[in-house]
């Protein structure tokens, strides 16, 4: 599915804050390695991509300063990321874009509509409350803005994969503890969290008491095309 909505068959491809490569290492089924080269400004997380993923190459440099040549990639993807760039990050992956080639930025996410009672209850009860109000976010739709405000590129296309994970309950502690807003409390609060986790997981009969359950998760995908 991503093969044939971003043409990425022999394709040179662009991972924009790949953090430790969990996007490029789905890409190698489709890429061959020296044909991807991702972009990451964290230190940390370049040393763990380096590790998890050997042979492609790996750049510093921000979706705001990429640093790739004029026109020198198909497809310039974003995992989990498009909404914490700036507005100038659009320009500057139309920069690097071939004419014709094509941004795609996706999300994938536990379904907190139809998923299990614990995982509505960590949305709404657990994550949700300490949400600042200015935190960027996939749900609002604002990263959005930039793209459709620009003449270089076309409408936006939607394609929505949905999937289950399974998972255990230290993989939905990690979830939660993982989201920027969390992972930024302080060390007090974060033990708060962690229980509240654990209540939630043993009060719903789903989870209760079980090493590993399944998750209904959506990935989305949206892709735009670089005007000729």
């Amino acid at each position: 599915m991503l093969s044939s909505s971003l043409l990425l068959l022999h394709a040179l491809v662009s991972d924009l804050a790949a953090g430790t490569g969990k996007v490029t290492r789905l890409l190698l089924n489709l890429v061959s390695l020296e044909n991807i080269v991702a972009v990451e400004p964290l230190d940390g997380m370049r040393k763990q991509f380096i590790r998890s993923t050997p042979g492609v190459k790996v750049l510093a440099g921000t979706a705001e300063r990429i640093p790739l040549e004029d026109s020198s990639v198909d497809v310039v993807i974003v995992g989990d990321a498009f909404h914490w760039f700036g507005v100038e990050a659009v320009s500057e992956i139309a920069r690097v874009l071939k004419p014709g080639g094509r941004l795609c930025a996706q999300w994938n996410d536990p379904d907190a509509v139809n998923g299990p009672l614990f995982m509505k209850n960590l949305f709404h009860k657990v994550v949700g409350s300490r949400k600042p109000a200015a935190t960027p976010t996939y749900w609002s739709g604002k990263w959005r803005a930039g793209i459709e405000a620009s003449s270089q590129f076309s409408p936006i296309r939607t394609t929505r994969v949905s999937h289950t994970v399974t998972m255990s309950p230290r993989q939905v502690e990690n979830f939660v503890l993982s989201l920027s807003w969390i992972a930024h409390l302080g060390e007090d609060e974060r033990e708060r969290v962690k229980a509240e986790i654990g209540r939630e997981l043993e009060a719903d009969p789903y989870s209760a008491g079980k090493t590993s359950f399944t998750v209904p998760y959506n990935t989305d995908i949206h892709y735009t095309t670089l005007a000729k």
